[in-house]
């Protein structure tokens, strides 16, 4: 430093002398917090901790060479030398001297540019202060500091120079583990500020000297070698363990912590009991469940956003993560479609863009991705059932929409049947291992239900009515702030606990216990298992805490608690004071066989010692908490956000008039292809499968439209209107998205959403839900390509063209499995039914069989009907044959559908108006009453109530007559009918429906006031034999709230 013994600096023409010295060394650490973090970035294999961890290292080792060189350069120049005292420029620097001495050149037009930059960035920001030569050599210094100490760094270190383009931060690194992680979550929690405060020294106020800033956070980092680094903790909470799973060996715990949301694997030694880890894996997303597959070393690990994962039990050293590639972008417009200027100019600026963004990422760990749901996931499992002699794999996964899916494993996409009844959410389910055949389920309502999930039948349900049960509820939320009670609480978790002993209450001695907690709730509440499905209560476990995740190890009567750690006993909100010495994560209970032979559960003294274990290898930092008031409130807002975390379940509870399926929009890129072409297993969910479930549908609420179908006199006309689920409603483009209309379709859980919207947007305004499906699903059943063409509709490929066509052959002479084939539609209307909750009944329907064939022969919509007047007036006998084929379908699918859950069924004859009267009567009206009259025959064979029928002939207004004697309970108008003409036709033989226009809902309010008007007048007043509807099915961009309007004047009117 002697050769810049001092600067002029001129303030109001006086001359003071500055020590360089005391200017140039406080400005070093202020690059410290930015400069090194891109020569870091650019070095680190693992930037994530390597970044973090060597801010704390590499900028000490630069100033150090730094420091070296400058004495180095003393040496080689001379304080007195000319260059140095008579130069001016950069010439004048000993840097310069020195290097111009090696005979090196260029270097002066290096530094006069850094000199340069630092003025100009000096002026910049100097707000009219002016130049210092602290702020001076703040720039200067520091651009020198990153050439020569970045340069000196390299030839010390011996870092190699990395080319940008190769250095790929994605794959080739290593997975980090959990001290690692532990760690950057530590650091990352503290404000920016305080990240740099761990290693530099900030000037503050310009010229004043330099004052330690603030205390900073030191952090304690215990090793396994025992090695202790210096450190300052003022309070350290345990870690919240939220799932604990145990391998069926006992060997292996599986556990996943909240605080940094990883999945860790412990060996459990065999005698002492104690864990030892042996890996570790950050979940990005919240994990909800860890089922232990044991049999490949494999777990199946679901998180809250629906999809599940297969990942080995210890992560592979060897995997590599694939780079997610971006896929080209190609429009599908082309110069040929496009025509006008501003779209020529959107097509020129989309062949502009290079890529489509990459879809959602999954976990950086080994995984195989299995299923996703369209609903919001709370738990999974894994089944095994011999079927057929074979033993296969079954996933079951419950969610948010009240149902239980089972899918096949590893084929998730192949869904084999549905365990129904929830009234509310489903949360936790559990599978006994010496009861397979029993699924145990809990969720919004404080019951448990048991499912035979083979055949989907719901066996038995325990509800919480117990004296003792209501009293050791009632004494834990005594405890606490909490305003709950026990009919609104969830049941949060579940278990299957295999013991050794087989006095434990169930009455045929099998050697386990279910145990099952409410959310929030210091208890445990232990059942014994019947052969027939019932649960009985057999104990009531006290904790120290809340309970969270529950593990039992096989060969031992033993049951390790994982507590929370952070909130009071008994709430969910309200937290531990500070300091408070209730702060064990873990208890454990062993059951003990007393003097009368009764086996019970105790706390077992091995908990102390799992504590102990849990605290020690963990070999983590621990956060320390701010002894300012501002951080300790921060910290309370941390406790708030675990809160959520831990006690979630009370936010999947449906609000009245929310949507039936809140369906996430994550969850939708990995909705289901539906279950096409799988192969249906004898005993398992024999089809129909929905028919072992009939009986356990909620009550019918509302059946005024079931009554006035069957000529019963009603307070007010039943309302509701064809394709009220449908396109002019907003929310039923957020759930069909981009998705194919068939591929709605055929996914029940899709289906059922959008056949629900309607009933909730217009909740207490109709009184029916018709389900989400199409007329055409009859040809698909029968082996033909439909395609539903966006903004075109309806198209075959391959229509039938003539008698002599080979594929009219084998449609005739085809079986149809019906049952099999459209069982997407049926599952739907299961979903549906126990959705509804009994609110309103719901349609079934089907399209008629002339209807059916002119689609299959015109190959989709048409105006001309050119082919089928061909095959009616030129094949004649071929199309009857053919039509009865279509009828004999139509017939089993209503009767199926029946089976499923519909409770009234319609026939939708849309083209019925292009036939004269006398074609009408030959090639529609038979194959109409040919559904009427074995319709009810078939339901009879299959043990099924009969339903009324509705029959629609849209266009038909010359055979009212006729369809009135055609076996039907109701018969549909279009707007054509003059209302009090068909009642005068209709002689109260049949109830009608209909019939507005359905244009009228393009007009005016006035305007549909007066349609309802007339309609009201000329059927009656409604009051018998009237369903009111439209004419035929609402039309797009129709407004929701002129629909609204007018069910409203309907219910006006009619009042």
């Amino acid at each position: 430093m002697s050769n810049f013994t001092s600067i002029h600096e001129a303030g109001n023409g006086d001359e003071k002398k500055v020590d360089v010295g005391a200017k140039v060394v406080p400005t070093e650490p202020e690059i410290g917090d930015q400069v090194f973090i891109g020569i870091i970035g650019g070095e680190a294999e693992s930037p994530r901790y390597s970044m973090a961890h060597a801010t704390k290292l590499v900028p000490f080792r630069v100033h150090f060479i730094y420091l070296i060189s400058i004495i180095f350069i003393t040496i080689l120049v001379p304080y007195d030398d000319d260059r140095l005292l008579g130069g001016s420029g950069a010439a004048a620097s000993p840097f310069v001297i020195a290097i111009q001495d090696a005979g090196i050149s260029g270097l002066p037009s290096l530094l006069n540019a850094c000199i340069m930059i630092g003025i100009l960035a000096i002026a910049a920001e100097s707000g009219g202060t002016g130049f210092s030569a602290n702020t001076f050599f703040s720039y200067v210094f520091g651009l020198l500091v990153i050439i020569f100490g970045t340069l000196g760094y390299k030839l010390v270190v011996r870092t190699p120079w990395r080319d940008p383009k190769t250095v790929d931060l994605k794959s080739g690194r290593r997975i980090l583990s959990a001290d690692e992680i532990t760690f950057l979550d530590a650091y990352y929690k503290m404000s920016r500020w305080r990240r740099f405060l761990t290693y530099v020294e900030r000037e503050q106020n310009g010229s004043q000297s330099h004052q330690e800033s603030e205390e900073s956070i030191e952090i304690k980092v215990e090793r396994h070698k025992g090695e202790r680094k210096k450190a300052k903790v003022e309070q350290a909470r345990a870690s919240n363990v939220s799932h604990l799973v145990a391998t069926s060996d006992g060997k292996t715990l599986i556990s996943v912590t909240v605080d940094d949301k990883t999945i860790r694997i412990f060996d459990v030694e065999a005698e002492s009991g104690s864990l030892v880890g042996k890996s570790s894996r950050l979940a990005h997303q919240s994990t909800i469940s860890d089922e232990a597959h044991q049999s490949e070393k494999k777990m199946v690990v679901g998180d809250k956003f629906g999809d599940v994962y297969c990942l080995p039990l210890h992560p592979s050293k060897d995997y590599v993560r694939p780079m997610s590639g971006s896929q080209a972008f190609q429009p599908s417009a082309t110069e040929l479609t496009v025509h006008t200027k501003g779209n020529l100019e959107a097509l020129r600026q989309q062949r502009e863009r290079k890529n489509i963004s990459p879809r959602k990422e999954g976990p950086e760990f080994e995984h195989r991705l299995l299923l996703g749901h369209v609903s919001l996931l709370t738990d999974v499992l894994i089944a095994t059932s011999v079927i057929g002699g074979r033993k296969r794999a079954f996933t079951i996964t419950s969610d948010r929409d009240e149902h239980i899916r089972i899918s096949r494993y590893p084929q998730g996409h192949v869904i084999e049947g549905y365990c129904l009844g929830h009234r509310d959410f489903v949360s936790q389910m559990c599978l006994p291992e010496w009861s397979p055949e029993h699924l145990i389920s809990g969720g919004g309502e404080p019951s448990l239900k048991v499912f035979d999930w083979r055949k989907g039948v719901l066996v038995s349900e325990e509800n919480f009515q117990d004296d003792r049960i209501k009293a050791a509820v009632t004494k834990a939320l005594a405890s606490s702030n909490d305003d709950r009670t026990l009919d609104k609480l969830a049941v949060s978790a579940i278990w299957a606990v295999r013991t050794e002993s087989t006095r434990t209450g169930n009455e045929d001695g099998k050697p386990g216990l279910i145990l099952a907690t409410l959310e929030g709730l210091p208890l445990l509440l232990s059942f014994s298992l019947g052969t027939n499905g019932r649960l009985d209560l057999h104990q009531i476990i006290e904790t120290n805490s809340n309970v969270l995740d529950l593990a039992s190890l096989a060969g031992r009567d033993l049951i390790i608690i994982s507590l929370d750690t952070a909130h009071d006993k008994g709430s969910t909100k309200s937290f531990k004071a500070e300091g408070s010495n209730e702060n064990e994560s873990l208890e454990a209970f062993e059951l003990e066989t007393r003097q009368k032979g009764q086996a019970v559960w105790r706390p077992a003294d091995v908990a102390q010692r799992l504590n102990a274990a849990i605290a020690g290898i963990e070999d983590r930092p621990a956060v320390i908490e701010e002894a300012e008031r501002a951080e300790r409130q921060r910290a309370r807002g941390e406790y708030s956000a675990l809160g959520e975390f831990l006690y979630g379940w009370e936010n999947l509870r449906k609000k009245r008039g929310q949507a039936a399926d809140d369906v996430e929009a994550d969850a939708e890129q990995e909705a289901e292809d539906g279950p096409a072409g799988r192969d249906v297993d004898a005993g398992l969910l024999q089809a129909p499968p929905q028919s072992t479930m009939g009986h356990s549908f909620p009550a019918l609420q509302n059946d005024r439209l079931l009554r006035a179908a069957r000529g019963e006199a009603v307070d007010r006309p039943p309302i509701w209107v064809m394709r009220q689920a449908g396109r002019y409603l907003p929310e039923y483009h957020g759930v069909k998205a981009d998705r194919d209309f068939f591929e709605c379709c055929r996914t029940p859980e899709i289906a059922s959403a959008l056949t629900l919207q309607p009933v909730e947007r217009y909740e207490g305004l109709i009184d029916a839900a018709i389900i989400f499906s199409d007329i055409l699903v009859i040809p698909q059943a029968l082996g033909m390509d439909v395609q539903m063409v966006d903004k075109v509709g309806p198209r075959f490929p391959h229509p039938l063209r003539s008698p002599d066509d080979a594929q009219y052959g084998e449609l005739l002479g085809r079986e149809v499995d019906v049952g099999k084939e459209l069982d997407y539609v049926y599952r739907a209307i299961t979903l549906t039914r126990h959705k509804l909750a009994g609110r309103v009944p719901l349609y079934g329907f089907c399209g008629a069989p002339w209807t059916l064939l002119c689609y299959m022969v015109e190959g989709g919509g048409t105006k001309l009907f050119k082919e089928a007047k061909t095959w009616v007036y030129k094949y004649g006998k071929e199309s009857k044959s053919l039509l009865q084929k279509l009828a004999r379908v139509c017939v089993e699918h209503l009767a199926l559908q029946v089976v499923a859950g519909a409770q009234i069924v319609q026939v939708f004859d849309s083209w019925a108006g292009e036939l004269s009267p006398a074609s009408f009567a030959e090639f529609a009206l038979p194959y109409l009453r040919y559904i009427a009259t074995n319709l009810p025959t078939r339901l009879k064979e299959l043990g099924e109530a009969v339903v009324p029928m509705v029959v629609f002939a849209k266009g038909a207004w010359y055979a009212l007559d006729q369809l009135c004697d055609s076996g039907y309970d109701v018969v549909g108008l279009d707007w054509l009918h003059d209302p009090a003409e068909a009642v005068r036709i209709a002689r109260g033989r049949v109830t009608l429906q209909g019939n507005a226009d359905p244009g009228v809902l393009y007009g005016s309010h006035s305007s549909i006031t007066a349609v309802v008007e007339r309609m009201v007048q000329g059927f009656g007043g409604g009051k018998r034999r009237w369903i009111a509807n439209l004419g035929h099915g609402i039309t797009p961009f129709v407004q929701p709230d002129d629909l609204k309007f007018f069910f409203e004047e309907i219910h006006r009117l009619t009042a």
